[in-house]
Order: structure tokens, then sequence, then C-alpha cells
């Protein structure tokens, strides 16, 4: 992470995307990000960001993370982003990244506020235990700061992550056989429309070198093993769209709960945030992880 000066930010984001008239910086809630804590005995930062990928192992969505780390006290608060995913996000919700000039993570920006702070109607950050949590406004009776005082109170210098030109890559990333949005929305239903074409443009690539490979005269085994290999990719391709058709058909149960789903040929990996108790049943061979309000579920063919 680079640091940057809080005086040009001027805007939060949560579910939705505020409209930039100039470049500023960016706070991410905590639905951005995913958070653990520790009071482990640690000789130094460095030795905490050695430890930080074992942490999350085997509990976050497939991603190319980063980890950063805070230490209140005792305790050590280590914490993983994609940046990619992140921005493909941002895009979903029609952000223009060529407007931003770095995100600032909730944990940072609003380490030093002691009490709850308003996002909307429905939902509240809240210091617990030192980690800056977003939880449902139903539960807190406090009273809450407004977010406009929360920013202006930000500190000067924070860590950031540097959006730099990575926005005109990033359409590139949107297309890749990875699916990552925020929601099931109308704009969110194109980008899966847009990697399902991709992704079989990959199948048909797949099968072509497949069969340039094998283009000489084969043996009985190898024709076997060209047909497996066959019929594999096809199960894997059927696979990922009947679960996503499955997932668009029931768009309803998800409305409000999904905060991000990932897509390969072998797995579908769906990140919810407090879903109901029947949507697991609507996948065959699920894998289930909860964490507090986040459950993440895992679809295998």
């Amino acid at each position: 992470m680079s640091s940057t000066n809080s005086h040009h930010i001027t805007h939060f984001v949560h579910d939705s995307a505020p409209h930039l008239e100039a470049p500023a910086h960016i706070v991410l809630s905590p639905r951005y990000y995913w958070t653990a804590s520790s009071q482990i005995a640690l000789r130094s930062m460095a030795q905490a960001r050695k430890i930080a990928p074992s942490l999350f192992e085997h509990k976050l969505p497939q991603g190319n993370y980063t980890y950063e780390i805070q230490k209140k006290g005792d305790t050590v608060h280590f914490i993983a982003y994609d940046k990619e995913a992140i921005l493909a996000q941002l895009l979903a919700l029609g952000m223009k990244l060529e407007k931003i000039k770095s995100l600032i993570l909730a944990q940072f920006a609003f380490a030093h506020i002691e009490s709850a702070i308003t996002i909307d109607e429905k939902h509240l950050l809240v210091p617990i235990d030192g980690m800056v949590t977003l939880i449902d406004a139903r539960y807190v009776d406090a009273p809450a700061m407004p977010m406009e005082q929360a920013l202006a109170s930000v500190p000067h210098k924070l860590p950031s992550i540097s959006v730099g030109h990575m926005w005109g890559i990033d359409m590139v990333a949107l297309r890749r056989p990875l699916i990552t949005f925020g929601a099931l929305s109308s704009a969110a239903l194109v980008l899966l429309g847009i990697d399902l074409s991709h992704q079989h443009t990959s199948l048909q690539e797949s099968i072509n070198a497949l069969r340039t490979t094998y283009a000489l005269p084969a043996t009985q085994l190898q024709q076997q093993s060209i047909q497996a290999r066959l019929e594999r990719i096809q199960k894997e391709q059927s696979f990922l769209r009947d679960t996503l058709n499955r997932i668009t058909k029931e768009r309803s149960r998800f409305e409000g709960k999904l905060l991000s789903i990932d897509a390969t040929p072998a797995l579908i990996t769906l990140t919810l945030q407090n879903p109901a108790p029947d949507v697991a049943g609507l996948f065959a061979k699920a894998s289930i992880q909860t964490a507090g309000e986040t459950t993440l579920i895992e679809v295998r063919p």
C-alpha cells in the first residue's frame, strides 16, 4: 500500500456508486475486503505479513490477494483484499476508475473513531474489538456519527490502494473466466453474459488444441484419452452454465445477500451475507463455510 492525504477524501462506497465530478480518494466498505484478528506474539510486522496468507487459507474466494497488517495493543488485525476483484465490482457499480485517485479501506480510515458510523438506513459501521465492522442498523441502538462527519475526520496520512492507470486494463480482467460482481443486478448479468461467451470461446480453443495435438493416427488408448478429456471439458462447461442459470432463475433469493460470485469451469464460489438457510440446498455437492454473517459456498461438478 502507498499513503494518501485525506484532504480529497469525499466519498464512501458500499453498494452504490457516488458521482465523482473530480478525481477523489475513496473509502471502501468492509464488504470489499476480509479480516482476521489474533493476539499471537510477533517479533515484527514483517513476520506478521509472512503468516497472513495462512490465516486466510481455504477461507477466501479464488483471487490474487494482498495482505495488510494493523496492530492495536496486543491484537494484530490481518486484512486481505483482491485489487482486481475490487476494481471489477466498482466497474459493475458504474464507477469510472479514472476518477479514483486511490482506495482506502474503512479499517484504516475509521480506526480512530469509537462510535458507530451511518452508511444508510440499513447499515452501520461499528468498531468491535478494534475492527471496523459492517452491522445491520436494526441491532444497534447507540447514536451514530453521520458519514460526512466521519470522512471529514479521517487522518492525513493513511495506507491506500493505488489505482493509477489500472482502469485501462480492467475490462480485460472482466472478460476472463473469473466472474466477480457485488450483486445480481442487470449490469452484473451483462458481465455474466460476456464471461459465458468468453468461456465458450475458451472451450472451443481447448477442443481445437486437443484435436491438433492428436492429429496423427492415434492408438486406441490415445483415442480413449482424447475422448475422456473432451468429455471432462464438456461436463465442466455444462456444470458452469447450469449453475449460473440456476442462480439467475433464483436471483430473488440472492437479492441483497450476494457479495461476490467467482466462476471457473470446475468451481463456483459464492460469498453471501446472512443468506436464507435453504440457499445451499439449491446446489448439489456444495461445501459451506460460515464466519459470522458471511457464508462461503463452493459448488463443484
